[in-house]
C-alpha cells in the first residue's frame, strides 16, 4: 500500500510547485483575431491591469498590475494573437511574468516567475477569449533563460 502511495504523493507535490519562470497559456483563437484582441483587451482591463502597449494589427497587448498580499508583486501580462506556420487557425498566447524592473540581481526580468495572481490572470484571459477550448499551460522559463545566455 505504501509503495502505491509514495509515487502519488510525489506527483501531487510536483503539481503544487510554482513555476520558476514565466508561464504561458496557449489556445486556438476565435475565428477572427480581432475578436480575440478585443476580448483580451477588455478582460485585462476588467481585472484591473493597466495596458502599457497594444497594437491591434500586430495582435499584441502588454499590461501590468501591482498586487499587494503581504508582499507587493508587479505582474506583467503579454498577449499575442498569431497564425503559426502551417496552422489552419490562429493561436492565442497569454504570458505572465514578474514585471519588476527594479531588482538588483542579474536575473533578466523576462525570466522571473509571476505571482499566483499573475498566473491566474493569464489563465482567465486565455479561457475567456478562447471559448470552447482548454488552454495549455507552458512553463517558458527554459526558453527565456536560453535567450538570456545568448544575449549576454
Amino acid at each position: 500500500m505504501l509503495r502505491k502511495f509514495i509515487p502519488c504523493l510525489v506527483l501531487t507535490a510536483a503539481a503544487c510547485v510554482p513555476p520558476s519562470g514565466p508561464v504561458a497559456y496557449v489556445a486556438p483563437a476565435p475565428a477572427t483575431g480581432e475578436g480575440a484582441f478585443a476580448c483580451a483587451y477588455r478582460t485585462i482591463n476588467e481585472m484591473g491591469f493597466t495596458v502599457t502597449n497594444a497594437d491591434r494589427d500586430a495582435g499584441f497587448i502588454a499590461a501590468e498590475k501591482y498586487v499587494r498580499s503581504g508582499v507587493t508583486y508587479h505582474d506583467a501580462l503579454s498577449v499575442a494573437i498569431f497564425q503559426a506556420t502551417g496552422a489552419s487557425v490562429q493561436t492565442l498566447r497569454v504570458t505572465a511574468m514578474d514585471g519588476d524592473r527594479e531588482r538588483d540581481d542579474d536575473e533578466p526580468v523576462s525570466s522571473r516567475a509571476p505571482s499566483a495572481h499573475g498566473r491566474a490572470a493569464a489563465r482567465i484571459v486565455a479561457e475567456t477569449c478562447a471559448p470552447g477550448s482548454t488552454p495549455v499551460l507552458q512553463n517558458v522559463a527554459a526558453s527565456y533563460q536560453a535567450q538570456a545566455h545568448v544575449t549576454r
